[in-house]
């Protein structure tokens, strides 16, 4: 009997991004899933160590990516003959993302809408702290530490 290995072979697949957001995006756990499901092929490659290594490029056919993408313009593509999708763990897409991108057909798949939530969240709360003059307390309580503990009412005034 055939191993399942020679009938379900795992996707060959690279990760593409700066070193810190490999670490902020995916980090070990989320590599090790990863790994789980493809044949990851080698370490980790930034937008300018991938073009020293064209023999993964032209094996790969998935990309996880994330901050630090190259940008898959026809030159790209061209190294990379079997690429069929790309992951992306952040936002927006449109500065890697090239019309040869998408002429060629590859899926692309962002975070996008998934940071749409912590985005908004930390705008209000930038908004509230604003309103609240939080700035303005933070400045006058580094300025006099003593007057913060003492529960002294703020003069807003001398604090814009």
């Amino acid at each position: 009997m055939a191993s399942l290995a020679r009938l379900f072979p795992m996707t060959p697949a690279l990760f593409v991004l700066d070193a810190r957001a490999f670490e902020l995006i995916y980090g070990a756990p989320g590599a090790g899933e990863i790994k789980r499901r493809a044949r990851v092929l080698g370490e980790p490659l930034t937008r300018e160590t991938v073009k020293a290594h064209p023999e993964l490029s032209r094996e790969a056919e998935v990309i996880f990516s994330g901050w630090g993408a190259p940008v898959m313009d026809e030159a790209f593509l061209a190294a990379a003959p079997r690429l069929r999708a790309v992951f992306y763990g952040a936002g927006s897409v449109r500065y890697f993302a090239t019309d040869a991108l998408w002429e060629r057909g590859v899926v692309v798949a962002s975070a996008g809408a998934i940071n749409a939530i912590p985005v908004s969240e930390y705008t209000l709360a930038a908004i509230l702290f604003s309103l609240k003059h939080g700035s303005g307390a933070a400045r006058v309580t580094v300025a006099n530490p003593c007057r913060a503990r003492t529960g002294a009412r703020w003069d807003w005034s001398r604090s814009a």
